[in-house]
């Protein structure tokens, strides 16, 4: 899917619109915990994020994939940005990380899947995360409550 950030905000802008911190884009966009403490809601993160495109050339709003590069310009960009917006490097992982969760959603969603399957999948995909440094009896249960007992043969397929 073709995104850039400038799209992105905009999107987030009609989300939050829609229900904000309390709608449907923490679930859309896994947003995590650590970033619920940086921001006090869905317009502080906004402006947060429009200092952020602000801040960067029209080359780097255009072309997203200059931010994931592995070779250290990546690295040396998000310092950049993060130092001329004035805020957290942290921040500046945050809006990747929503960037990125953001684009892959809307092309499973442009190549046909259901919001239900979308978002039961990425609901899993956060708890799984959360419970990966649990201790095994956590992620047992995890196991446990989302997939079935094993032999059981209660598939999810079946309960639908």
């Amino acid at each position: 899917m073709k995104m850039d950030f400038v799209d992105f905000v905009a999107m987030m802008h009609f989300l939050g619109e829609l229900g904000g911190t309390g709608g449907c884009v923490p679930t859309m966009t896994r947003m995590s915990t650590a970033a619920d403490r940086t921001f006090s809601g869905m317009d502080d993160r906004l402006e947060h994020y429009r200092a952020l495109v602000g801040s960067m050339t029209p080359e780097e709003r255009a072309t997203p994939n200059l931010w994931f590069a592995t070779d250290g310009t990546a690295e040396v960009r998000m310092n950049r940005v993060s130092a001329e917006a004035a805020v957290n490097h942290a921040d500046v992982e945050q809006f990747l990380l929503d960037f990125r969760v953001m684009r892959e959603m809307l092309g499973k969603l442009a190549s046909g899947w259901s919001m239900d399957e979308l978002t039961r999948k990425m609901m899993l995909a956060r708890a799984e995360d959360e419970f990966r440094t649990a201790p095994r009896a956590g992620r047992r249960k995890l196991k446990k409550a989302t997939r079935g007992e094993k032999g059981s043969g209660n598939k999810e397929w079946m309960e639908l």
